[in-house]
């Protein structure tokens, strides 16, 4: 998916940027550094925060593949505190919030990129 979200947007950017920039004298290096890069901030950030969230919330791989319960991730612990008749909400609820600080860390460290990203393409010119 990541690739597929670069490549769309790397095809958006106008070729007359690469084109001043080696009129200016940069070489492709250069242009990719000091052009496209900084264009990608919103897009790697974007990228980044979905990478996150699927790693951290991934639940099949890590339930299929982990067998000890000291190195089972949080949502796989999570799922023991449900049983067949009762649900352990004192032990649920702060699991949760263990679960969820993390990313919402995350989110606040990128927030201004995320909106940045998100606005981008919202107005012409």
């Amino acid at each position: 998916m990541s690739v597929f979200i670069y490549h769309g947007f790397i095809k958006s950017i106008p070729l007359e940027l690469e084109e001043a920039s080696r009129i200016d004298g940069c070489t492709q290096i250069q242009t990719f550094f000091k052009i496209v890069l900084p264009m990608l901030k919103p897009t790697t950030v974007s990228i980044f925060i979905l990478n996150v969230l699927w790693t951290w919330n991934d639940y099949l791989l890590p339930s299929l593949v982990l067998t000890k319960s000291q190195v089972f991730t949080m949502p796989i612990q999570m799922k023991q505190f449900n049983g067949t008749y009762f649900t352990d909400m004192s032990m649920l609820i702060p699991a949760m919030l263990m679960t969820i600080l993390p990313l919402v860390f995350v989110y606040l460290f990128a927030q201004k990129s995320i909106i940045e990203g998100v606005t981008q393409g919202s107005v012409k010119g």
